[in-house]
């Protein structure tokens, strides 16, 4: 008998949904969940850069670069403590590496950070965080982070396909 995967499983994502040779489905998928038009989509190198030895690999699900955005994509099959840390970690080092010595800092880029997360005891299907003070005033304009809630709208990715036999 064949081993069932479904969506929540990294390589069924990273299998259908991280195609580079095919990006309809990601493109499909990012469009659905950002309510955005993609025209072309970049993907970028997604093992980000340590800077000493005693620094931890970092190996991200997904980086994308649609025109203007920068999206990095984090599968989390369970609910752990340390995975809001730890992928604030990966995204902050993306919206880091774009200031450069010499290079003004990128104000028109979007920064977002998706968290499709499984095993949340969270009755919100998705939940959208902003760097800003108590006023709502935004501190950093271009980046927010956003989490889907996967079991409460896990027919969003079995809708498209996320389901795989091997």
């Amino acid at each position: 008998m064949k081993k069932f995967y479904n969506g929540c499983y990294d390589i069924v994502f990273k299998t259908i949904i991280c195609d580079e040779n095919n990006p309809h489905m990601l493109k499909t998928f990012l469009e659905h969940i950002l309510k955005i038009e993609i025209d072309e989509i970049e993907f970028l190198q997604n093992e980000l850069s340590v800077s000493d030895v005693g620094e931890r690999k970092k190996t991200v699900d997904l980086l994308v670069k649609p025109k203007n955005k920068y999206i990095h994509i984090e599968l989390n099959q369970s609910h752990k403590n340390y995975l809001h840390i730890r992928n604030f970690c990966f995204f902050t080092n993306l919206y880091s590496k774009n200031t450069r010595k010499g290079k003004e800092f990128d104000l028109t880029s979007e920064f977002v950070h998706i968290d499709l997360s499984y095993g949340k005891k969270d009755e919100l299907e998705k939940r959208t965080y902003y760097v800003m003070d108590e006023d709502g005033y935004l501190y950093i304009e271009n980046m927010k982070i956003i989490e889907y809630n996967m079991d409460r709208i896990g027919s969003i990715t079995f809708s498209m396909g996320l389901n795989l036999f091997i």
